[in-house]
C-alpha cells in the first residue's frame, strides 16, 4: 500500500487531588494507591464500623432474644394444653417480639454510625474524589468544576507539568 501508519500513543491518564482530599488522605494515612489500586475504603469502612459498635448492648439484646424464646417455649406448651388454637397466636407473638428486638438492634447500629458520621463521611469523600462511581476521575468528572475552582490557569499549569506518555497513571495534587 505504501502508506505510513500513524503513531499510536496511549492516552495520558491523570487524577487531580484537591487540597481537601489530600488533607483527608494524610489524616487517614492513606495513599492514592491504597484508595485506587487496592480499593481499601470499603475495608476501612467495615473496620470502623466494627470498632465503634456497641457490642455490650448488642449482646444484651441477643441475650434478651434467647431468654424470650426460652420463656415462650414454656408459655406455648402451657397454652397448647389449654387450646391448640392458641399455639399459632403465641408463635406469631414471639416472632413479632423477636422482630422488634432485631429492629432495636439495627436502630442501635444506625445511631452509633450517625454519631460517628464524620469519619464515614471522610472515607466517602476520599472515595468519591478519587474513585467516582468506582471509576477513574477522567472517565467520570467534567473538568468545568475544576476550572471554576482553580481558574483558566489550571490548564496552562497542567500542560507545563513534565508528563511522559508511558502508560502510567499520573497524580496531580492541586
Amino acid at each position: 500500500m505504501g502508506m505510513e501508519m500513524p503513531i499510536v500513543m496511549p492516552r495520558l491518564s491523570v487524577s487531580l487531588i484537591d487540597r481537601r482530599t489530600a488533607a483527608l488522605l494524610g489524616k487517614r494515612e492513606l495513599s492514592f494507591e491504597d484508595v485506587v489500586v487496592e480499593r481499601k475504603i470499603p475495608q476501612l469502612r467495615n473496620e470502623l464500623l466494627d470498632h465503634i459498635r456497641d457490642e455490650e448492648t448488642e449482646a444484651k439484646i441477643d441475650e434478651v432474644k434467647r431468654g424470650l424464646a426460652e420463656e415462650y417455649e414454656e408459655l406455648i406448651s402451657r397454652l397448647a394444653s389449654v387450646s391448640a388454637g392458641l399455639t399459632p397466636l403465641a408463635e406469631k407473638n414471639l416472632r413479632i417480639h423477636l422482630g422488634q428486638l432485631d429492629f432495636l438492634k439495627q436502630k442501635l447500629q444506625d445511631e452509633v454510625a450517625i454519631q460517628n458520621s464524620t469519619q464515614f463521611n471522610q472515607l466517602s469523600a476520599i472515595e468519591n474524589a478519587l474513585l467516582p462511581e468506582a471509576g477513574l476521575q477522567e472517565r467520570i468528572y467534567n473538568p468545568i468544576p475544576y476550572l471554576n475552582q482553580y481558574g483558566k490557569a489550571l490548564v496552562e499549569d497542567l500542560l507545563a507539568l513534565p508528563m511522559k506518555y508511558d502508560n502510567t497513571h499520573k497524580i496531580v495534587i492541586l
